[in-house]
């Protein structure tokens, strides 16, 4: 693989803008080689090699902790001789190791990279290659705004890498901006493809050898291949082979290319491109299943060639325990993303004493399910084959929340957060349950529009999710909520002009319909109105 003029680098210690790179790749751990090993060499070449006098000469921007992690795990993990990489994942601890103990290469989240440069810790006139990676992932966090305040701060000359799983238009943006007229690896969104049949189970980073156990038994195949990209996951998967009784390749062969013919594939690691897919999928026709993170599930939809992937469902009881466990990790999430419950927290600390916080939270979680199961016996439960809430794939990117079930007529309440504030379905889920204590199960259809948001709920909830709502922050924006009682639950023809209703009706609080939070202020009438 070319990596640019890399004399002219080693002759002026600095490097050209013409080694500007966008990579197409999966977000995958066994990525991570193809687009940090120029990087590495374009660190060797400057000089004084291995000088941290002044700052770092190499900057990754990534969309969390553990893409962090990640990338400055492969960097050490080189040889002796590479870099020291140090993982920025939280402000003040990556202050205190910079001041400490320099380091050329520093790898971390977009906003925690920023806090470092606002409290001047991190220098930055040094910087001779800033990779942003993944720049999808990035856009779907809402991290933009800290990476262009970061890149404000970076030199023009430094080389750009850009890395993301799928160029949709908002990373096509950012490469224009950061990284014009790059040299592209990968494919590309002109080349088009036919869908492929893939279906996919949902696992974490450190659970995947887990999953793969779990299918095992599940299918006990008569002959299976796992497809690898890494030693560190060939590795894993052969000790859970081992683990399991298998042995050698006889029934379960552990591939990194594919295999003339096999019963099942599984995608232990993603391909790196739709060419290797296709080979792999050539030897199990309708039989490959992957093993995915939900951050990888938009990039196995591009692969695919499809917007909707099915889902591989395990045995009925394992899939549905596991799905009501899902449901109530993301309720759990959902309350804290919107901010700590203060009170609640006062009321545990004297059991800080006695128990760890562990088994507090354990045994909160058993009151919560037993005061459930007491309020609502007859609540409609999850199917099955539901599809956890917090890995369900969407078209729309996270513009809408899963179906949830409500169990009464439903109406939708409007509030008026919408897109350009940020706002995304976890936070008026969370804030609903914080808020109103109305259960995330009992939450329907959240749709995201520009400047507003629909919340589906039963009618017997939607009053008191307004006056719940009406008056609280979210994302820093003051909230007004009602029912939006001049449309069904579901989509309706556009209103003519003449059909708009009376202001007082469509704001609750101006014919005190609605109770006024405690301390509320009158501010008058807004003059935003809806779509």
């Amino acid at each position: 693989m070319e990596h640019g003029n890399a004399e002219p680098a080693r002759e002026r210690g600095t490097v050209s803008r013409n080694q500007n790179v966008m990579y197409v790749l999966p977000h995958d751990t066994a990525a991570i080689a193809q687009f940090m090993g120029p990087v590495l060499e374009q660190l060797a070449a400057l000089e004084p090699a291995g000088d941290t006098s002044q700052g770092p000469r190499a900057v990754v921007v990534t969309p969390d902790a553990e893409s962090a992690v990640a990338i400055a795990r492969w960097v050490a993990a080189q040889s002796s001789d590479a870099p020291r990489a140090i993982a920025a994942t939280g402000a003040a601890r990556s202050a205190r190791l910079i001041a400490a103990q320099p380091a050329p290469l520093i790898v971390g989240p977009a906003d925690q990279l920023l806090e470092l440069v606002r409290r001047a810790a991190l220098k930055l006139d040094d910087v001779r290659a800033v990779v942003i990676a993944w720049a999808d992932l990035l856009v779907d966090a809402g991290a933009v705004p800290s990476l262009e305040a970061l890149m404000g701060e970076m030199p023009k000359e430094s080389a750009r890498t850009l890395v993301a799983a799928r160029g949709t238009p908002e990373v096509e943006a950012l490469v224009e901006q950061y990284a014009r007229r790059p040299r592209r690896v990968g494919p590309t969104a002109a080349d088009a493809v036919e869908p492929l049949a893939v279906r996919y189970v949902i696992t974490g980073a450190a659970t995947r050898t887990s999953m793969l156990r779990q299918l095992l038994d599940t299918l006990d195949p008569p002959g299976a291949a796992i497809y690898v990209r890494s030693d560190d996951s060939e590795r894993d998967v052969r000790d859970t082979l081992r683990t399991l009784g298998y042995a050698g390749d006889d029934i379960v062969r552990v591939v990194r290319e594919p295999t003339p013919s096999a019963a099942l594939v599984m995608l232990y690691d993603l391909p790196s491109s739709r060419a290797e897919l296709d080979a792999l999928a050539a030897s199990a026709p309708n039989q490959v299943v992957a093993l995915v993170q939900p951050k990888q599930l938009a990039a196995l939809a591009a692969l695919a060639g499809t917007e909707r992937l099915s889902p591989f469902s395990l045995d009925a009881s394992v899939a549905a325990a596991r799905a009501n466990d899902q449901r109530t990790r993301d309720e759990l999430r959902a309350i804290l993303d919107v901010g700590l419950p203060t009170r609640e927290l006062l009321t545990l600390e004297p059991l800080l004493a006695e128990f760890d916080s562990a088994s507090l939270a354990a045994a909160a979680l058993k009151l919560l399910e037993t005061e459930r199961a007491r309020r609502l016996p007859n609540a409609s439960r999850p199917s099955p084959n539901a599809t956890p809430a917090a890995v369900a794939p969407s078209a729309d990117a996270g513009a809408r929340a899963p179906r949830r079930t409500t169990s009464g007529g439903a109406v939708r309440v409007f509030v008026n957060v919408g897109e350009r504030d940020g706002v995304s379905p976890r936070d008026l889920v969370g804030a609903i349950a914080n808020e109103a204590g109305i259960a995330g199960s009992r939450i329907g259809r959240v749709e995201i529009r520009e400047n507003h948001s629909l919340v589906e709920l039963d009618a017997a909830d939607a009053e008191r999710a307004v006056e719940a709502l009406s008056g609280v922050n979210i994302r820093g924006r003051r909230v007004s909520a009602r029912v939006d009682r001049d449309r069904p639950p579901r989509d309706r023809p556009p209103r003519e002009r003449g059909d708009r209703p009376d202001r007082g009706d469509r704001v609750g609080h101006a014919r005190g319909k609605f109770p006024r939070r405690p301390g509320a202020r009158d501010r008058g009438p807004s003059r935003r109105r809806d779509e």
